[in-house]
């Protein structure tokens, strides 16, 4: 199998510098001074998961990898099937199936990068577990490197 980086995970949505405004948010709790507050923020468009494909230049039969920025392990398998959008998060449970309209959204953190989130469809199961639409899920965080293998 061969592998070449073909960039970071943001080079993989045209639209992530422009940065859409949405209506949707994401809730929180966070720590100060050992006090919990809550948080809220909103998650700006960047793309749908079919621009992933992008990233995949000539080759669609290719697979889409997703390394950690610190260790380069992959974390993430990434292939298409026709509409579909197909996710291996390489915990033992299988392809997740997502459309390729899924919307992609830049969940930005202020003193960190921020990352590339999306919402569950209806009747997702992760790992035996049945997951709430709607719920936020993290595709990958901003500079994460991105690969082709095949």
């Amino acid at each position: 199998m061969t592998r070449k980086r073909v960039g970071n995970i943001e080079d993989c949505f045209p639209g992530f510098a422009k940065k859409e405004n949405s209506d949707k948010e994401t809730h929180g709790i966070i720590y100060v001074g050992g006090e919990a507050r809550k948080f809220k923020k909103g998650l700006l468009r960047v793309g749908k998961m079919g621009d992933l494909r992008s990233c995949l230049k000539s080759d669609p039969n290719a697979t889409l990898e997703v390394a950690s920025l610190f260790g380069g392990e992959t974390v993430r398998k990434i292939k298409f099937k026709g509409k579909s959008v197909l996710i291996d998060t390489l915990d033992g449970s299988g392809d997740l199936k997502f459309s390729s309209d899924t919307e992609i959204y830049y969940e930005p953190w202020t003193m960190d990068r921020g990352s590339l989130v999306f919402e569950s469809p209806e009747g997702l199961e992760v790992s035996g577990r049945k997951i709430k639409k709607g719920t936020i899920l993290k595709l990958a965080t901003e500079e994460d490197p991105v690969y082709v293998s095949k």
